[in-house]
């Protein structure tokens, strides 16, 4: 027997409107204007009248109330305490997962934290990019240099341990 879980759901009357107006009230606008230039005599008329049409419109939406629906009012499932839920596992096809960590590997994670990059902690090689402000190498090298080389890490470079595998992303490239 299939059971049916009604969920209650609530919607903003006046954000439906307004999505439902995306083009009316821009349009409605540009009209106001190309009307102002092509009868300037008429201008304060027309703007006052088509402004305050505008006015009115968005006023009576805000007035709305919002929807709701869906919610179980004790039919006989409910009474009789068969309103079950069900859980399933699932997950990714394995194909994409093999896409995104052969992503991960190639460009590394995000960590969000102040720490020492860690440009060791795979095989072959690893993606490090530091922040804008961030300065990944210090010193005795003069301030010119030392700036290029930062700014390369920042825009995100590969360093690689294996130099016959220079630029070949895809080997093997196991965390060590």
């Amino acid at each position: 027997m299939l059971n049916i879980l009604h969920v209650g759901w609530t919607a903003d009357s006046f954000t439906n409107w307004l999505t439902q107006q995306a083009v009316n009230i821009p349009t409605k606008i540009a009209n106001l204007g190309a009307s102002a230039i092509s009868t300037p005599k008429n201008l304060g008329n027309s703007l006052s009248n088509t402004t305050l049409d505008l006015i009115g419109e968005f006023y009576s939406a805000k007035l709305l109330p919002s929807i709701e629906g869906g919610q179980n009012t004790g039919d006989v499932n409910f009474g009789a305490k068969n309103n079950n839920f069900r859980f399933r596992c699932m997950r990714i096809k394995e194909e994409y997962l093999r896409i995104v960590d052969n992503y991960f590997s190639r460009y590394g994670y995000k960590i969000n934290r102040i720490k020492v990059p860690n440009i060791t902690g795979r095989r072959n090689f690893n993606y490090v990019e530091i922040g804008q402000s961030d300065e990944m190498l210090v010193g005795n090298v003069p301030f010119k240099f030392m700036q290029e080389l930062n700014n390369t890490c920042r825009k995100g470079v590969t360093i690689w341990h294996n130099h016959a595998n220079i630029g070949n992303y895809n080997v093997q490239n196991d965390i060590i």
